[in-house]
Protein backbone atom coordinates (compact mmCIF):
# COMPACT_ATOMS: atom_id res chain seq x y z
CA UNK A 1 0.00 0.00 0.00
CA UNK A 2 1.39 3.38 -0.76
CA UNK A 3 1.34 6.39 1.63
CA UNK A 4 -1.48 8.49 2.21
CA UNK A 5 -1.80 11.58 0.26
CA UNK A 6 -4.36 13.73 -1.67
CA UNK A 7 -4.45 14.76 -5.59
CA UNK A 8 -4.48 18.21 -6.10
CA UNK A 9 -4.20 19.27 -9.97
CA UNK A 10 -2.15 22.25 -10.74
CA UNK A 11 -3.77 25.33 -12.23
CA UNK A 12 -0.88 27.45 -12.39
CA UNK A 13 3.09 27.00 -12.77
CA UNK A 14 3.73 28.89 -9.51
CA UNK A 15 1.89 26.52 -7.43
CA UNK A 16 4.52 23.92 -7.83
CA UNK A 17 7.74 24.21 -5.31
CA UNK A 18 10.54 22.56 -5.10
CA UNK A 19 10.56 19.32 -3.07
CA UNK A 20 6.96 18.45 -4.49
CA UNK A 21 5.91 14.96 -6.13
CA UNK A 22 3.85 15.22 -9.37
CA UNK A 23 2.12 13.25 -11.70
CA UNK A 24 2.46 14.71 -15.62
CA UNK A 25 1.48 13.68 -18.86
CA UNK A 26 3.79 14.74 -21.99
CA UNK A 27 3.70 13.53 -25.38
CA UNK A 28 0.66 10.82 -24.03
CA UNK A 29 3.27 9.40 -21.56
CA UNK A 30 1.91 9.81 -17.90
CA UNK A 31 5.26 9.84 -15.56
CA UNK A 32 5.68 10.73 -11.84
CA UNK A 33 8.86 12.39 -10.25
CA UNK A 34 10.32 14.66 -7.74
CA UNK A 35 9.79 18.55 -8.70
CA UNK A 36 13.49 20.82 -7.83
CA UNK A 37 13.14 23.94 -10.08
CA UNK A 38 10.29 25.88 -10.90
CA UNK A 39 10.17 28.66 -13.65
CA UNK A 40 6.60 29.98 -14.16
CA UNK A 41 6.28 32.45 -17.59
CA UNK A 42 5.98 35.64 -16.42
CA UNK A 43 3.10 37.08 -18.25
CA UNK A 44 0.98 33.80 -18.16
CA UNK A 45 1.74 31.68 -15.26
CA UNK A 46 0.09 28.43 -16.85
CA UNK A 47 3.54 28.18 -18.59
CA UNK A 48 6.89 27.63 -17.20
CA UNK A 49 10.00 25.49 -17.54
CA UNK A 50 10.17 22.52 -14.65
CA UNK A 51 13.06 20.71 -13.52
CA UNK A 52 12.29 16.81 -12.64
CA UNK A 53 13.96 13.94 -11.22
CA UNK A 54 12.90 10.87 -12.56
CA UNK A 55 13.58 7.67 -14.43
CA UNK A 56 13.43 8.49 -17.93
CA UNK A 57 14.91 6.67 -21.18
CA UNK A 58 18.61 8.53 -22.66
CA UNK A 59 19.01 8.69 -26.18
CA UNK A 60 21.24 5.36 -25.72
CA UNK A 61 17.62 3.59 -25.19
CA UNK A 62 18.93 3.37 -21.37
CA UNK A 63 15.76 3.82 -18.51
CA UNK A 64 18.16 5.90 -16.05
CA UNK A 65 17.62 8.47 -13.51
CA UNK A 66 17.87 11.86 -14.67
CA UNK A 67 17.05 15.63 -14.16
CA UNK A 68 15.43 16.90 -16.72
CA UNK A 69 13.56 20.85 -17.59
CA UNK A 70 10.29 20.20 -19.33
CA UNK A 71 8.15 22.64 -20.62
CA UNK A 72 4.83 22.96 -19.51
CA UNK A 73 1.46 24.48 -20.92
CA UNK A 74 -1.17 23.75 -18.29
CA UNK A 75 -3.56 24.61 -21.45
CA UNK A 76 -2.81 21.27 -22.67
CA UNK A 77 -0.91 19.45 -20.00
CA UNK A 78 -2.18 18.49 -16.72
CA UNK A 79 -0.02 18.26 -14.01
CA UNK A 80 -1.23 16.65 -10.42
CA UNK A 81 0.77 17.15 -6.99
CA UNK A 82 0.76 14.43 -4.86
CA UNK A 83 0.45 16.01 -1.60
CA UNK A 84 1.95 13.20 0.97
CA UNK A 85 -0.24 13.29 4.20
CA UNK A 86 3.19 12.54 5.89
CA UNK A 87 6.82 13.12 3.84
CA UNK A 88 10.07 14.41 4.49
CA UNK A 89 10.65 18.60 4.36
CA UNK A 90 11.47 20.00 0.85
CA UNK A 91 15.46 19.97 1.10
CA UNK A 92 15.44 16.52 2.10
CA UNK A 93 13.22 15.12 -1.01
CA UNK A 94 15.01 16.79 -3.34
CA UNK A 95 18.51 15.70 -2.11
CA UNK A 96 17.23 12.06 -2.14
CA UNK A 97 16.07 12.09 -5.43
CA UNK A 98 19.29 13.68 -6.77
CA UNK A 99 21.26 11.19 -4.66
CA UNK A 100 19.56 8.78 -6.69
CA UNK A 101 20.76 10.20 -10.61
CA UNK A 102 22.58 7.98 -13.29
CA UNK A 103 20.43 5.20 -11.45
CA UNK A 104 19.94 2.58 -13.72
CA UNK A 105 17.81 0.11 -11.62
CA UNK A 106 14.64 0.50 -13.04
CA UNK A 107 11.95 -2.46 -12.85
CA UNK A 108 8.38 -2.29 -13.11
CA UNK A 109 7.18 -3.94 -10.20
CA UNK A 110 9.84 -2.83 -7.67
CA UNK A 111 11.61 0.21 -8.76
CA UNK A 112 9.61 2.28 -10.97
CA UNK A 113 8.63 5.96 -11.29
CA UNK A 114 5.74 5.43 -8.63
CA UNK A 115 8.28 3.58 -6.30
CA UNK A 116 11.03 6.29 -7.01
CA UNK A 117 8.90 9.36 -5.87
CA UNK A 118 7.53 7.43 -2.77
CA UNK A 119 11.38 6.55 -1.48
CA UNK A 120 12.01 10.10 -2.10
CA UNK A 121 8.68 11.72 -0.16
CA UNK A 122 8.48 9.39 2.56
CA UNK A 123 11.21 6.55 2.41
CA UNK A 124 10.57 2.71 3.87
CA UNK A 125 7.22 4.49 5.72
CA UNK A 126 5.54 3.78 2.46
CA UNK A 127 4.85 -0.41 2.60
CA UNK A 128 4.82 -0.05 -1.62
CA UNK A 129 8.59 -0.34 -1.30
CA UNK A 130 8.20 -3.96 0.87
CA UNK A 131 9.86 -6.59 -1.77
CA UNK A 132 8.83 -9.00 0.69
CA UNK A 133 7.88 -10.27 4.31
CA UNK A 134 10.42 -12.79 6.54
CA UNK A 135 9.47 -13.69 10.01
CA UNK A 136 12.07 -14.92 12.22
CA UNK A 137 11.92 -18.01 14.73
CA UNK A 138 10.09 -15.90 17.08
CA UNK A 139 7.76 -14.84 14.18
CA UNK A 140 9.40 -11.36 14.26
CA UNK A 141 8.50 -9.27 11.05
CA UNK A 142 11.39 -7.89 9.20
CA UNK A 143 10.55 -6.41 5.75
CA UNK A 144 12.99 -6.44 2.69
CA UNK A 145 13.50 -3.61 0.83
CA UNK A 146 15.91 -2.00 -1.93
CA UNK A 147 18.87 0.16 -0.92
CA UNK A 148 18.93 3.01 -3.42
CA UNK A 149 21.89 5.44 -2.04
CA UNK A 150 23.46 6.42 1.07
CA UNK A 151 20.58 7.57 2.99
CA UNK A 152 19.10 4.17 3.59
CA UNK A 153 22.14 2.38 5.18
CA UNK A 154 23.99 2.93 8.77
CA UNK A 155 25.79 1.44 11.51
CA UNK A 156 23.55 -1.35 12.38
CA UNK A 157 22.06 -1.91 9.16
CA UNK A 158 21.03 -5.77 7.83
CA UNK A 159 22.49 -6.04 4.27
CA UNK A 160 21.95 -8.48 2.05
CA UNK A 161 24.40 -8.51 -0.69
CA UNK A 162 26.25 -11.02 -3.07
CA UNK A 163 29.05 -12.86 -1.76
CA UNK A 164 30.75 -15.56 -3.64
CA UNK A 165 27.51 -15.10 -6.21
CA UNK A 166 24.75 -15.90 -3.56
CA UNK A 167 22.69 -13.59 -1.58
CA UNK A 168 24.14 -12.99 1.57
CA UNK A 169 23.52 -11.27 4.73
CA UNK A 170 25.30 -9.24 7.31
CA UNK A 171 25.43 -6.12 9.67
CA UNK A 172 27.18 -2.99 8.51
CA UNK A 173 29.49 -1.59 11.13
CA UNK A 174 31.11 1.00 9.28
CA UNK A 175 30.07 3.19 6.44
CA UNK A 176 32.43 4.79 4.01
CA UNK A 177 30.47 7.15 1.28
CA UNK A 178 34.17 8.84 0.04
CA UNK A 179 35.19 5.40 -0.64
CA UNK A 180 31.81 4.16 -1.51
CA UNK A 181 32.35 0.80 0.91
CA UNK A 182 31.15 -0.59 4.33
CA UNK A 183 32.34 -2.76 6.69
CA UNK A 184 29.85 -5.80 7.40
CA UNK A 185 29.86 -8.34 10.07
CA UNK A 186 28.53 -11.84 8.75
CA UNK A 187 29.03 -15.16 8.71
CA UNK A 188 31.80 -15.89 5.90
CA UNK A 189 35.11 -17.54 4.91
CA UNK A 190 38.72 -16.28 3.58
CA UNK A 191 37.88 -18.62 0.81
CA UNK A 192 35.25 -21.04 -0.38
CA UNK A 193 36.75 -24.38 1.95
CA UNK A 194 37.49 -22.67 5.05
CA UNK A 195 36.09 -22.97 8.40
CA UNK A 196 33.12 -20.12 8.62
CA UNK A 197 33.75 -17.46 11.18
CA UNK A 198 32.33 -14.45 12.07
CA UNK A 199 34.05 -11.86 10.54
CA UNK A 200 34.56 -8.13 9.33
CA UNK A 201 34.58 -7.92 5.61
CA UNK A 202 35.26 -4.68 3.36
CA UNK A 203 32.37 -4.45 0.90
CA UNK A 204 32.10 -2.26 -2.09
CA UNK A 205 28.68 -0.76 -3.18
CA UNK A 206 27.78 1.03 -6.45
CA UNK A 207 23.77 1.90 -5.62
CA UNK A 208 23.60 2.72 -9.49
CA UNK A 209 24.02 -0.61 -10.76
CA UNK A 210 24.06 -2.94 -8.07
CA UNK A 211 21.10 -4.90 -6.49
CA UNK A 212 21.55 -3.52 -3.09
CA UNK A 213 18.72 -4.36 -0.56
CA UNK A 214 18.27 -4.14 3.01
CA UNK A 215 16.09 -5.61 6.20
CA UNK A 216 14.54 -3.47 8.43
CA UNK A 217 12.51 -4.01 11.11
CA UNK A 218 8.78 -2.08 11.99
CA UNK A 219 8.72 -2.79 15.05
CA UNK A 220 10.52 -0.35 16.74
CA UNK A 221 9.40 -1.72 20.16
CA UNK A 222 10.75 -5.77 19.80
CA UNK A 223 14.29 -5.19 17.85
CA UNK A 224 17.34 -3.80 19.32
CA UNK A 225 18.55 -0.13 17.82
CA UNK A 226 21.23 -0.11 14.69
CA UNK A 227 24.13 0.76 17.34
CA UNK A 228 23.09 -1.63 19.70
CA UNK A 229 22.69 -4.79 16.30
CA UNK A 230 26.40 -3.28 15.65
CA UNK A 231 27.84 -3.41 18.74
CA UNK A 232 26.29 -7.31 19.55
CA UNK A 233 27.60 -8.18 16.01
CA UNK A 234 31.23 -6.99 17.09
CA UNK A 235 31.19 -8.78 20.26
CA UNK A 236 30.98 -12.18 18.34
CA UNK A 237 34.09 -11.54 16.24
CA UNK A 238 35.71 -14.92 15.76
CA UNK A 239 32.85 -16.97 16.91
CA UNK A 240 32.76 -20.62 14.75
CA UNK A 241 29.41 -21.92 15.75
CA UNK A 242 27.89 -21.79 11.93
CA UNK A 243 25.36 -24.56 11.17
CA UNK A 244 23.75 -24.88 8.32
CA UNK A 245 20.04 -25.54 9.92
CA UNK A 246 20.41 -22.71 12.91
CA UNK A 247 23.05 -20.96 12.56
CA UNK A 248 23.57 -18.98 9.47
CA UNK A 249 24.45 -15.55 8.56
CA UNK A 250 20.95 -14.89 8.51
CA UNK A 251 20.33 -16.49 11.45
CA UNK A 252 23.24 -14.22 13.10
CA UNK A 253 21.63 -10.90 11.72
CA UNK A 254 18.40 -11.71 13.62
CA UNK A 255 19.69 -12.59 16.50
CA UNK A 256 21.97 -9.63 16.67
CA UNK A 257 18.69 -7.45 15.76
CA UNK A 258 15.87 -8.99 18.12
CA UNK A 259 18.12 -10.56 21.03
Amino acid sequence: MAAAFDRVEVTNIDDLKPGDAVIFNLESNTQEGIVTVVSPHRADKQLGLVDVVNYQQTPKGITTVIEKAMFFDLHKHTIIQKAYVNSFDATTVIARARSRIDERRYDSKENSNRHFVEWAKVGYESNLLVVSPHFSSEHQLVNLYNAYSWFDIERGSIIDFLYYGIRHQGVVTHVDKENSQVKVIHYGTNHIFATRTVIRDTIHIDFKTQLIRIYRCNQSDKCNKPNDVATKAEKRLGEQKWNVFWLRSWSFCLQCLFN
